[in-house]
């Protein structure tokens, strides 16, 4: 009974979850948008994988589109943008999948079919097993354990799909905005920073969590802001994954900060820092230009992107380091986004523990 629901388990959940997982390693890392899983299922997984079916296709249309649009108005560069932030957003979705298939291919499964082959060898005499055996009470343990277990995993699959489908709205807010670009002005809207940085965040969670990176999140008590969401959470999502790049592989404490406060001008600023590898100073002219990256597997969009986003809100970005090896600060600022009367009466957010008023030195404009 229990090695038949072990092979149901595997036919059911296992393999689908490996097929998902490598055809979005597929898409994200050979840009393969033509492949489709066409699962025939209508329980969570049949609906994850016709919705990223759905995404991948939306993606394929709208790069052919992008791509078309780009030669003819020699506008390149914005198709580059939009098809890093959809990138950015795939490799948060190959990883949330990653992380499925750890969970459905675990050492659980490896177990629950040793205690079952071990069932199923004293199945003549299970009644002599159960009561003379010493492994009988503990064979009765290990599955009221491994139930909790299974349950536990199943809670944080389900975050994870969460998650999943979180990032393919996200996708569909980049497509969203890229078509609305044509029209006179940008639908602005009322955010709530808490909840917009709260976004930011989960859709970067597998990828913080892989990192074993600590957070220290202060989001100052704000009113409501007016602001064009799918830019401002493009840029947010950039930053906050260009932190935990910074921190892969360097030594020491791995911490991301986001503090979010009152600023200047009636202003939002967010400010997200890291304990990663830290800016040359060499580099520091170069770092919003389109193509300049000092990351080894980088195409040098990210900044260049979010300079250009803020500066088509009003806003600024600008970037502190002390030096090599002693992290980096992103500082993005809004002005005019809080009413007059409302920035009297917000309170402010204390600075960064321990850090510098950050410099204008290096600013995109």
């Amino acid at each position: 009974m229990v090695v038949g629901a072990g092979l149901m388990i595997r036919r059911l959940v296992i393999k689908p979850v490996e097929l998902m997982a490598k055809h979005a390693r597929e898409v994200g890392e050979k840009g393969n948008l033509k492949s489709r899983l066409g699962f025939a299922r209508d329980d969570e997984i049949g609906v994850m994988a016709n919705a990223f079916d759905h995404m991948v296709e939306s993606i394929a249309e709208s790069r052919r589109k992008l791509l078309d649009a780009a030669h003819r108005s020699g506008m390149a560069d914005v198709a580059s943008e939009v098809l890093h932030n959809i990138g950015n957003a795939m490799n948060s979705a190959n990883a949330s999948l990653e992380r499925l298939e750890e969970n459905a291919a675990g050492p659980k499964l490896d177990g629950l079919q040793k205690a079952n082959a071990l069932l199923q060898s004293q199945s003549g005499r299970s009644a002599e097993f159960f009561a003379q055996d010493p492994r009988g009470p503990k064979l009765i343990d290990y599955f009221g354990k491994i139930t909790g277990s299974l349950q536990q995993e199943s809670g944080e699959n389900r975050q994870i799909l969460g998650r999943l489908r979180e990032t393919i709205r996200h996708i569909q807010r980049i497509i969203t905005q890229q078509q609305s670009n044509a029209r006179p002005s940008e639908f602005v809207q009322e955010l709530d920073a808490r909840e917009l940085i709260a976004e930011a965040i989960e859709i970067n969670r597998d990828i913080i969590e892989a990192g074993s990176i600590e957070m220290d999140i202060r989001v100052a008590d704000l009113p409501k802001l007016t602001l064009c969401k799918s830019k401002t959470s493009q840029v947010l999502i950039n930053l906050i994954r260009n932190a935990v790049d910074a921190m892969k592989n360097h030594p020491g404490q791995h911490r991301l900060t986001v503090v979010a406060k009152l600023a200047e001008e009636n202003g939002l600023a967010i400010e997200i820092g890291d304990t990663g590898v830290g800016i040359k100073e060499t580099d520091r002219p170069s770092l919003f230009t389109q193509g300049f990256t000092t990351k080894t597997d980088g195409n040098g969009i990210g900044l260049h992107f979010c300079a250009n986003a803020l500066h088509s809100m009003g806003g600024r970005i600008m970037i502190h380091s002390d030096g090599p090896g002693l992290g980096t600060v992103a500082r993005i600022w809004f002005p005019g986004v809080i009413p007059s009367d409302e920035a009297q009466s917000s309170p402010s957010q204390a600075p960064l523990s321990g850090s510098k008023r950050i410099p204008k030195t290096v600013m995109a404009v």
